[in-house]
């Protein structure tokens, strides 16, 4: 019995391939005729394409980096060396002396704090401010260096300031 199931496999086996065979060679000429036509598609030229109306009105806007905005807002930090007033009385304070248009206020920490501008008159206001200057703040922009610190070695006594 093993034998005639054995041999009968084969058989089915043997008939399938030779069909597996026959349907191969058949497809073959369809698919190529497919892949010719997707292969017609993606080299098409582009005329053959729909045309879009082409709008007056619609025009490129040239997009650049690092130009300066209309209406960009303007950052100044605060900085003393004793602790700075709180909230509100620092809120108090800028208000006495006439400091409008303040967008943001963030304490880094006691003794700094970034307050962000609408517009740079009101930057300019508080900056120039000269009660506040007199309470010892300092002000500064982000990216300007107001001073530099640093040891000078080898100088000769006899030079000048100049």
């Amino acid at each position: 019995m093993d034998e005639n199931q054995i041999s009968e496999e084969e058989a089915m086996n043997s008939i399938l391939i030779e069909n597996n065979e026959q349907e191969t060679e058949i497809c073959l000429p369809e698919k190529s005729a497919q892949c010719q036509a997707m292969i017609y598609d993606e080299v098409r030229p582009i005329s053959s394409k729909r045309r879009r109306e082409e709008d007056e009105e619609e025009r490129w806007i040239t997009v650049s980096r690092n130009g300066k905005r209309v209406g960009q807002k303007v950052d100044v930090y605060i900085n003393c060396f004793e602790k700075l007033p709180k909230q509100f009385a620092l809120a108090k304070l800028l208000k006495t002396n006439n400091v409008m248009h303040i967008s943001r206020v963030k304490y880094v920490n006691a003794y700094k704090v970034f307050v962000q501008f609408e517009c740079e008159e009101s930057a300019d206001e508080l900056m120039n401010s000269t009660p506040l200057k007199e309470l010892g703040w300092r002000f500064q922009k982000p990216l300007e260096v107001a001073f530099s610190y640093g040891v000078i070695k080898d100088i000769e006594l006899e030079m000048t300031e100049k």
